[in-house]
């Protein structure tokens, strides 16, 4: 332990303040402990524990704490007094403004001040940092604060003062990242401060001191700073550099300020014999020590550097290098020498010609790629000086993937192909032949997978057996002519192909004649046309050709008129559910086909059911709901049907669903008896229709009122007319009685007659800022529903010249949704289609046009809002 001086300290705090020595380096002092002892929470040992030493100079103590509990700690101390029962007794530490301590420890701790007034975690303490060397810290009474267990505040009371605690909590542990502690303590003296010491320079350090150092341009020099400075009291060092002569030496550092845990590298000047002054200083904050030197540099001869590089290629690619890419372009020579190619070594998978420049061309073996390098040295064109140690140049070869090859090492397999004939739609056809026919190889010795396909006129499969291939050629239908048979050898990347020939013979085939279904009604004839009758579906399988329909087979119930091209009259004979009849084609070349069957069955006609009626108030919320079960009901058929809807007069809007409910929404302030039909069909026999009639009740709406922007582009002498029928609206058209509600400013003036708003300035010379003005209008039915509506009208004075905003009118007719700037207009016809659609402001012209090119009735639909408008009335 370091030796600690106190003798003149302890004199001048004689005269000035109180000082007792608790224990230092030269042992006990004037306040001995009465007593050490240790502990662990919890006791058992199972999360914290403690080993400590109170017999030598430096009290110690090996703490070790598990994260887990706030509680869990581990620590030692000792008791001020205790009376001849041993019991503590409390001593005073009012003449005293704290603790200098000196000490270290691996770890955080807390020194707490047990008071009697105060229980455990919760004395007043201060926490200390963890220390390599021994430090001295000053702890202020003043300064404490109480620990964390209790809520309530107990005042520090220096005169009730049982002991002292060094503590390492779990706390502690979870901070620092550890779970031991070991604390040093090698003295404690009650004071009114610490004693500090100086920084001093170390028996190096003085040596160095008004020095000249002799550094070759080639060398760094190296300090280390924890070398050079020391601090008795263990306080953290801040050293600074200065170099006094600028350029001569270059801090490598990149720091400005460092501790004495760092080290120092300075690189010298090149080509330079001139010398500076390094300047060092280290302060504690309080006092400081410095250290100077003399550099001098010395220059000498180099050789040049020879650095390396790198390229990239790839693979079965020439490497060619230019001037302004050679392998000299990053080389030098720090003395700026000239210097040349020494020598180098040879590639090891490759072919290099160098330059003499530098540039070169490298030329890699064939399929290589991966890594390959080579050597050069330098020499300087001074003779006396050395060669350059050596610097690799690395060239990087990408891998490319190689095709894979098939080759024909035996031309007779071209043959066995081109002599094998094959009739069409004949059975399989094998052709075998040698592997060693073949010769298949990947030469990036990727795995290959073999096979064979044919084309549009045949089937191919290739088989491999031990020292065979089998190709088996199946035709097919109805194909004939050359065939292309292809053997392939695939990487699952890149694929290589060899191509065979062989033909296939073509077979007469006759024409196939179709079984076909026909529907007709029990009492009436069906007649058939030959666009739809027999010949429809039936085909010649040897291309095109006049095919003809013969009756072979009369029907049961009925007699059939069959004309050659398909057509067909049935004439039921009696009452009858299904029928049957057949018949065979012949093409132009005379062949029969087989016979075939046509199948007569009876349609169904569907049976409408009773009108549906219900009633609903004007604007229901909720949807009028019919089940997919309830829309089937209405209907009668043995197919499957399918169902729409329409309304008739544009009042309600249909819909089904993907699961076939119907459901029927309102259209805002539609009333009255509405109508909407619903269609069923199968597709075959017809459409039937039924309609649901829907009463709605009509109710009184209040009046609606839009906001809306009034450009002015003058600051005085304004005249502004508002209509508020324009702001105002009322779906049932009522008439409506307004007030003026509230001006937003002082300096306008509003009257209100009838349903014009006038608004000016305040005054003649009145004159507004520009900015944008509220006004508050409100509105209500004359005689009826008084509840009032409120308007917002906004006035922008003086905005800048150009296309004003427009009071758009209130939403009450087509007319006025149209102009809305959001969403879309739609047409349909009453069937649902879409007639003409346009994105929304749209004129009314246009609508007009749209509407007008359909006869009858059509349907406006506006957003989420629809009318039903009339081409006559619009024309």
């Amino acid at each position: 332990m370091k030796k600690i001086i106190l003798s003149l300290a302890l004199a001048v705090g004689a005269v000035f303040a109180a000082t007792d020595v608790v224990w230092n380096s030269e042992g006990d002092g004037t306040k001995v402990p009465a007593y050490w002892y240790g502990y662990a929470d919890p006791a058992d040992g199972s999360l914290s524990s403690y080993n400590y030493s109170a017999d030598e100079i430096v009290k110690s103590a090996e703490l070790s704490v598990t994260a887990g509990s706030k509680s869990n700690s581990a620590g030692f101390g000792f008791g001020w007094q205790q009376n001849a029962s041993y019991q503590d007794v409390a001593i005073s530490l009012a003449s005293y403004k704290g603790v200098c301590m000196t000490y270290r420890a691996t770890a955080p701790f807390r020194v707490d001040f047990k008071q009697s007034t105060i229980t455990d975690y919760n004395y007043y303490g201060a926490e200390l940092v963890a220390a390599k060397g021994y430090k001295k810290s000053f702890i202020a009474f003043a300064d404490l604060a109480q620990g964390w267990k209790s809520s309530t505040s107990v005042s520090w009371n220096a005169a009730k003062q049982m002991g002292v605690q060094f503590a390492f909590k779990e706390s502690h542990a979870k901070a620092s990242d550890v779970s031991s502690n070991t604390i040093e303590i090698a003295e404690f003296i009650l004071s009114d401060s610490c004693i500090t010491n100086p920084p001093v320079l170390t028996a190096q350090g003085e040596a160095l001191n008004d020095s000249t150092l002799n550094l070759d341009e080639t060398d760094t020099l190296k300090l280390v700073l924890a070398e050079l400075f020391e601090d008795e009291d263990g306080d953290d060092l801040a050293v600074s550099v200065k170099i006094l002569t600028s350029g001569v030496l270059t801090l490598l550092n990149s720091q400005q300020e460092f501790s004495l845990a760092d080290t120092l590298r300075f690189l010298p000047k090149a080509n330079s014999d001139d010398s500076t002054i390094l300047y060092l200083s280290a302060t504690d904050g309080q006092y400081s020590v410095s250290l100077s030197m003399t550099v001098r540099l010395h220059d000498v001869d180099n050789p040049p550097t020879a650095v390396d590089d790198v390229y990239s290629m790839k693979e079965d690619e020439v490497l060619t290098v230019p001037l302004k890419e050679s392998i000299y372009l990053n080389d030098f020579s720090i003395d700026g020498a000239d210097f040349d190619l020494n020598a180098h070594m040879e590639p090891a998978h490759g072919i290099l010609v160098l330059e003499e420049t530098g540039a070169f061309t490298y030329t890699p073996e064939a399929d290589y790629c991966g890594e390959d390098s080579w050597k050069y040295s330098l020499k300087d064109a001074r003779s006396s000086v050395g060669v350059s140690a050596e610097a690799t140049v690395t060239i990087q070869i990408a891998c490319i993937n190689d095709l894979p090859a098939i080759t024909i090492l035996d031309s007779s397999i071209v043959d066995l192909f081109s002599n094998a004939e094959i009739d069409e739609d004949a059975e399989e056809k094998t052709i075998s032949f040698a592997k060693s026919a073949l010769e298949i190889k990947d030469v990036d010795g990727d795995k290959l997978d073999v096979g064979a396909y044919g084309d549009s006129t045949v089937d191919a499969e290739l088989l491999s057996l031990s020292s065979q291939y089998a190709v088996l050629i199946t035709p097919r239908s109805n194909q004939n002519g050359e065939a292309t048979v292809t053997i392939y050898a695939t990487d699952k990347k890149d694929t290589a192909k060899i191509l065979f020939t062989l033909t296939v013979n073509p077979v007469a085939d006759p024409p196939v004649a179709v079984n076909d279904t026909i529907y007709g009604y029990s009492d009436s004839s069906l007649v058939v046309s030959a666009k739809k009758g027999v010949l429809v579906n039936d085909f010649n399988p040897d291309g095109e050709t006049v095919l003809s329909a013969y009756l072979k087979t009369d029907a049961r119930n009925g007699t059939v008129e069959l004309a050659t091209d398909g057509s067909l009259i049935y004439t039921p004979t009696d009452v009858w559910m299904a029928d049957s009849f057949s018949y065979y084609v012949v093409n132009a070349e005379g062949d029969t086909s087989e016979v075939a069957q046509v199948y007569v069955n009876l349609n169904m006609p569907k049976v409408l059911v009773a009108l549906v009626d219900t009633t609903a108030r004007e604007d229901f919320a909720s949807s009028l709901r019919f089940s997919a079960a309830t829309v089937k009901s209405w209907f009668s058929s043995e197919k499957k049907l399918y169902f729409s809807a329409k309304s008739d007069d544009g009042k309600l809007n249909p819909t089904f669903s993907a699961a076939g409910i119907l459901n029927i929404y309102s259209v805002k302030d539609s009333c009255g008896d509405a109508y909407v039909t619903v269609f069923a069909t199968d597709s075959i026999s017809g459409i039937a229709s039924m309609k649901i009639h829907v009463a709605l009740d009509s109710v009184n709406d209040r009046p609606r009122a839009v906001r809306d922007t009034i450009e002015v582009l003058e600051l005085s002498g304004f005249v502004v007319s508002i209509d508020l029928d324009t702001i105002f609206s009322d779906p049932e058209n009522d008439p409506l009685s307004y007030e003026l509600f509230k001006v937003g400013n002082n300096a306008l003036s509003a009257e209100l007659s009838g349903s014009i708003l006038t608004v000016t300035p305040l005054t003649d010379s009145t004159e507004l800022s520009p900015r944008v003005y509220t006004i508050q209008v409100k509105g209500w039915e004359t005689d009826g529903d008084s509840t009032k509506i409120t308007a917002y009208i906004y006035l922008a004075i003086g905005g800048k010249t150009g296309i004003a905003p427009q009071m758009a009118p209130p939403k009450i007719s087509w007319q006025r949704a149209i102009l809305s700037h959001r969403g879309k207009a739609m047409l349909f016809d009453l069937n649902g289609h879409l007639l003409w659609q346009s994105r929304l402001p749209v004129s009314e012209s246009a609508v007009r046009q749209a509407a007008t090119r359909s006869a009858g009735r059509t349907i406006l639909r506006v957003n989420s809002s629809q009318w039903l408008l009339s081409s006559e009335k619009l024309k």
